[in-house]
This record gives structure tokens, sequence and C-alpha cells, in this order.
């Protein structure tokens, strides 16, 4: 058993990895690309050479006192709170510098000047993300210090975007071009992936009932589900455009509704048939869970087999079963961007338009908003799980 001071020697590892990294991908690898409109290849340029160097110590300073911090007093909580803070601080400072870096470009040399957060950028807010996730466990994500190392970056980007302070920043001249469709797009992601995940977990807790009532149908379920991840996203929706194109040529009601080869319909359809096997198999693993004495206790009080399936074997299996909902989700969501090939919109419509246009900064417009929208979605279904297990066993981890 370690000693209070052998806690408080030892070394937090997570915490100078991320420092090395963070603090070397600031100063070794690019801090901007600016280029003086869309089309022009730019010039990648250093943080010394874009910046102050008071305004680059911020972020090194920071990262610094995470290094600290992670030698010193490791294991101690508030140490994990420090490190945490600064890593939330060293995220929001290298979007308040990169967002003063613009727009003096801009001032510089015109309006047209696209100024591209570099390469050194992304990967050290991304280290420091990854601290504040470490630390965040650390502190515990219910406590006081948990809820404000998890939102200090949030808050600082919001009210950066609130304020202005990255309107010149490629992003922002991206967005301006694509404002009146952006919410069009947001929105298609999300409707697709959800009515495709309502289908999918009516048909997926089915199927694994079925499976699990009935052993000599599970490896042909399995089977089949499982040959459905094993197609490509777009060789799986150009398979069901002809279909759904000729069964909309046959029936032209269907067109009314929009069902036909191109649109939502072959979307939907491929995202339930992807998310079908994690549903299908956590349901299966989660009824075979539930112990053979309490199904046994449900039918000795006289319920049916359908009941003792109802109000016995799925609470007790609800745990496994959301956890292949949130999994089913996430695939979903990210496959849902292929909708872009077949008419569909979707936020695969700028990704793949500025891959064509070598629009860097579309590019990332639309992932980034398809990296929040992934994760809201599944807080909030984290939060679902949260509120839909009993009080007495909240206090257990949710995985």
């Amino acid at each position: 058993m370690e000693t209070p001071d052998q806690r408080h020697r030892a070394i937090h590892r997570v915490g100078l990895t991320a420092t090395a990294v963070g603090f070397v991908a600031l100063f070794a690898f690019s801090f901007a690309t600016v280029s003086p409109n869309r089309v022009v290849t730019g010039q990648t340029a250093g943080i010394l050479e874009t910046v102050p160097m008071w305004a680059a110590a911020i972020p090194a300073v920071l990262w610094l006192a995470v290094g600290a911090f992670s030698v010193w007093g490791s294991r101690a909580r508030r140490a994990a709170f420090v490190r945490g803070a600064c890593a939330a601080a060293a995220i929001v400072s290298l979007l308040w510098l990169s967002g003063a870096a613009a727009a003096a470009a801009v001032e510089r040399l015109g309006e047209f000047t696209r100024y591209s957060i570099g390469g050194g950028v992304w990967l050290s807010a991304f280290a420091a993300f990854a601290l504040v996730v470490a630390s965040r466990r650390e502190v515990g994500p219910s406590t006081a210090a948990g809820w404000v190392v998890t939102l200090t970056a949030p808050a600082g980007i919001v009210l950066l975007v609130a304020t202005g302070r990255l309107s010149a920043l490629g992003l922002a001249a991206e967005y301006r071009n694509v404002s009146s469709e952006f919410p069009i797009w947001v929105w298609q992601q999300f409707a697709y992936s959800a009515a495709a995940m309502v289908v999918a977990i009516i048909l997926g807790v089915t199927l694994g009932i079925v499976a699990h009532r009935y052993q000599r149908f599970a490896g042909a379920i399995f089977a089949t589900t499982s040959v459905f991840q094993t197609i490509p996203g777009l060789a799986m929706i150009g398979i069901l455009v002809v279909p759904l194109g000729a069964l909309a040529a046959r029936f032209p009601v269907l067109r009314e509704f929009g069902i036909g080869g191109l649109g939502w319909a072959p979307v939907v359809v491929a995202l339930t048939l992807y998310a079908l096997l994690a549903i299908v198999r956590n349901t299966y693993a989660g009824l075979g869970a539930v112990p053979a004495a309490t199904v046994d206790a449900g039918f000795g009080m006289g319920m049916s087999r359908s009941q003792v399936t109802r109000k016995v074997q799925l609470p007790l299996a609800g745990p496994i079963l959301f956890s292949g909902v949130r999994t089913a989700s996430q695939q979903t969501i990210g496959n849902a961007t292929l909708g872009a090939f077949v008419a569909a919109g979707t936020l695969g419509a700028p990704i793949f338009l500025g891959f064509a246009q070598q629009a860097n900064d579309l590019v990332l417009l639309g992932s980034i908003a398809l990296v929040i929208l992934a994760l809201t979605v599944d807080g909030v279904l984290r939060g679902t799980q949260y509120l839909a297990t009993p009080v007495h066993r909240r206090k257990e981890r949710i995985r």
C-alpha cells in the first residue's frame, strides 16, 4: 500500500505525456497557414512568426504548469484539478491567439485572406483535451471541480465565438459562405440518424429476443446482421438506389413521401441495416446475463413468457442493451454523411465539397460539427441511461 509521501512523489505519466506532446506541437509544428485568398496555396508559419512572444508564452506557461503538477503531488485531487484546468485554459488560449492572429492577417492582407489553424494548434489542443478527460475522471465528474474542468473550455470557446474573436478565421469565413445551408445539413444529419435508430432499436431488440428465446435461429440472425457490416457504406447506399428507384417507379405514390433512388430513403435504410448488429448482439448478451433463478422466480409468480421478458429480463438487461444503442448511434451518425452522395444533404455535403474544392477549412467545419453532434447525442444517451438506472445502482459506473 502506498504511503501519502509515495503518492505525493509519484509521477503522473498521462500528464507528462500530454505536456510533452502539447509543448512540442506548439513550437515544432505549424501554428497557421495563411493565404491571400481561397484558391491560392497558403504559407505555413510557426507560433513565433505568427504572434508576439509574450502571447506565445501563455499556452507555454500553461503546459509547463501541467508538467509541474504531473511531477509534484500528481496523485492528489488538487493536482488533477490544476492539470485539467490548465489544459482547458490552454485550449481556449490557443483559439484566442489564433483568432487574434487571423484578424491581424486579414487587416494586413485583405478581406479575402484565409487564415487556417495549423497542425501544431490542433495537436496541442488534442493533447489538452485528452488531459481534460483524464483529470475529470480523477477529480470526479459529478463534483464541483469536475464540472469546472469539464465546462471551462466549452464556456471559453462559446465566449470567443459570441464576442467575434474568431470571426477572422478561415473556419468562420467558410461558415458565412454556407450559413443558409449549414443548419439544414445539421438537421438532416440528425433526423436521418434518429429515424434509422428508432427503426433499428425496434427491429434489433425484437431480433435479439427471438435469437435468445429460439436458439436455433440465433446463428441465422447474427449471420445476416453481420453481413450488413461487411458491405462498405457507399456500396450499401449504391445497392439500395436501384431497388428503391424501381419501387418508386412502380408505385408513384411513394414519391410523395420522398421514397426513391435518391434522397433520404436509401440513407435511412442503409443506416438501419448498419445499426442492427450492435443492438441485436447486446440485446442477446443482456438477456443471457440475467440469472436463471430470477427468470424462474418470475414464472413462479405466475407471469407468462412475454411478461417475464418485458418485466424481468429486459429491465435487467437494460445496461448492456443501452450500451449497444449508444455504440450503434455513434456509428449511425458517422455513416449518415454518405447521404451527400444521393442528394440527401447531411454534413457530408460540406466535407466532400471541401475535398473537391481543396478547401480544408470547409472540411474541418463539417467535421467539427459532426463531432459535436456525436458527442451531444452520446451525452444525452448517457444522461438517459443514468436517469433510467435505479437510484440504488446509480453509483455504479455506467459503461
